[in-house]
């Protein structure tokens, strides 16, 4: 969904191919943008499943960065 556009407070998806950064078997958890680099790069404070939260720097958005250890995604509107 690249119609959106990138602002701290916003909830997005985070992905990371480390799996202690998760949390209980998750494959994505939420997370709020606390910086904006760019509309593909931004910081990050996740929400982990049944652990505290932690923060990434400089996560690229998945579709623009793929393959990347971290990354980003618009959570599908419902």
């Amino acid at each position: 969904m690249t119609d959106q556009k990138a602002s701290i407070g916003r909830i997005v998806l985070f992905k990371s191919q480390n799996l202690s950064d998760m949390g209980n078997g998750a494959t994505e958890v939420p997370a709020i943008i606390t910086r904006v680099w760019g509309d593909a790069m931004v910081n990050l404070l996740v929400f982990r499943d049944g652990t505290d939260p932690l923060t990434k720097t400089s996560v690229g958005r998945e579709d623009v960065h793929p393959g990347s250890f971290y990354s980003w995604r618009w959570p599908p509107r419902v």
